[in-house]
Parts: C-alpha cells; structure tokens; sequence
C-alpha cells in the first residue's frame, strides 16, 4: 500500500477486517506499525511495513532514528527464528535503495542504509532466504551481503501510465508462483505470469500466460539463492543478449525507446548497489 494517511486510522480499520487471522501479538505490532510475522512449518514470514520509510510519507520525513520501532522488531524476528531453527522470508512493498529505471530513491535518505543494515549486519543474516517487493511496477532484484536477494515483482493489479517523460511502461496483470523445497525451506524456483487485460475483456475470460520460468530459459538458474542471483548478474554485466533478455521482462516487454549505455548502468548500479554511497560512486565510475 501507499498510503500514508495521518496516525493508525486504516491500521485500526484493516485490523478489524483481518482479527481471525492474527493472534494478540500480531494484531498488537500491526496496529503499532503495520507489520507483524506469522511461522508455517518452519518458514518465518515476516510482514514489513516499508512505507514507513518511504521518500513520499511526509509524516516520517523529518524523523529520525526507527519509526514505529520497525527496526528493533526486524532484529527479533530472525533472532527468534535463528533459536527455533527457522527460515525467514520478508515481505514489503517499497524496497530500499533505487528505482532501476529512474535512478531516484525509494527512501528516504536518513532509512535506507540503517534499514538495510539491519539484515546485513545481523550474524545470523544466512537463514534469511530473500526479501520480496513491489511498488516499482517492474520485474527485477537486488544484491545483498549475503542477507538473501530482494526480488521485486510486476503488479498483480494493471497499471496505466500517464507519466511519458519517466519512461514507465503500462502493466500487464502478473502473477508470480515460487516453488520450494518443503524439507529446507530453499526457494528453488518461480514461475511468471501475465494476462492481457484486453484480450480476457473481448473473451470475458481471464487467461495467464507464462512469461518465463527461472530455471530455463533464458537464465536457467539453479535456485533463487543470493549466489545464483549473483551469477546472473555477472552474466547480466559481461552478457547483452542476457541483459536484454532481463530488460524484456523488466519493462514487461513494452516496446520502450532503446537501452542505452546510461539507462544499463543505471539498471546495474541499482541492482548491485543499495547504499546510496556506493550506488552514486557506481554511476560516477560507470561514466569514465
């Protein structure tokens, strides 16, 4: 969600809506902050609240420190799943660090890197699996140290763009189904699919299509690990047919103007870079 609507006034309202679903203490940090955390067999999936952060909520804007205590809790929850032997899978819908297709922050600047040091600095970051977003519209990811890859999916819900001079393409309905292992909680593979809002509206059917499996072509990757995620940004950097297979599924296919030598820079900066120290000093160097 964007929202950013003054004091909990939805919180209150959404938690009444979902309350057969939480437990007390779930409902106690959803209506403090907006996130909570729910174990299924092993796998702990912890619901983030990222808009707190986000560089358009005017209500955090001059704030400092952790809003809503959202970082303190963060550091609990794999510090609980680390001592009952858990996996952890966050969930959140603005990411940190920067639009791959625009070069501007998702963040405000005093959040992001406390934000991500949060995952990066913690010494048990090896049983986090990934960190799953949207809000940008796109299909993409992001590096971490080793505290699991950010994978940001293409909206379920179309999206019409009427913003021209930010290059943003319309959006298709996606859909995104992950496969993993059951035993180990290794998220191995994912599935992407879209549907033609037009074509269902002319047949009043709705009919997915899949756009592409990890695992085959063209990335075959192995799993979704942040070491194969590595690689295929390697193959990403050194690779154009690669790259421009990743930029078809970025932008959705859309028949966008050409990628340049900026606009891939741009795209792989961000991707290996979510501080913004490193990624202004990425975009400096990718000039010379």
């Amino acid at each position: 969600m964007h929202g950013c609507d003054p004091g909990n006034l939805w919180l209150v309202e959404m938690a009444q809506g979902i309350s057969p679903i939480l437990n007390p203490e779930q409902t106690e940090t959803f209506l403090k902050g907006g996130y909570y955390s729910q174990v299924i067999e092993g796998l702990r999936v912890v619901i983030m609240n990222t808009v707190l952060y986000y560089k358009n909520n005017k209500y955090t804007k001059d704030l400092e420190g952790d809003p809503a205590d959202q970082f303190l809790w963060i550091t609990s929850q794999i510090d609980e799943a680390y001592e009952n032997n858990e996996k952890v899978l966050f969930v959140g819908h603005v990411p940190p660090g920067y639009a791959e297709r625009f070069g501007f922050n998702n963040f405000h600047d005093q959040y992001n890197t406390p934000f991500m040091k949060v995952f990066e600095e913690h010494p048990h970051k090896e049983i986090i699996l990934a960190s799953l977003y949207g809000h940008l519209h796109s299909d993409s990811f992001r590096l971490t140290d080793n505290a699991g890859p950010l994978l940001l999916a293409p909206a379920l819900t179309p999206w019409k763009n009427y913003h021209a001079e930010l290059g943003v393409p319309n959006n298709l309905g996606m859909g995104r189904l992950f496969s993993y292992d059951k035993q180990d909680k290794t998220l191995l593979k994912y599935e992407q699919y879209s549907a033609d809002l037009q074509t269902c509206n002319e047949d009043l059917k709705l009919k997915w299509q899949l756009e592409y499996d990890s695992s085959q072509e063209p990335f075959y990757m192995e799993d979704l690990s942040i070491q194969s995620y590595q690689k295929l940004f390697d193959q990403m950097a050194n690779d154009e047919e690669i790259f421009n297979h990743y930029l078809d599924f970025n932008i959705l296919k859309y028949k966008a103007d050409p990628c340049d030598q900026e606009c891939k820079n741009r795209q792989l900066c961000s991707i290996e870079y979510l501080h913004s120290n490193y990624y202004e000093l990425c975009r400096e160097f990718m000039k010379i």
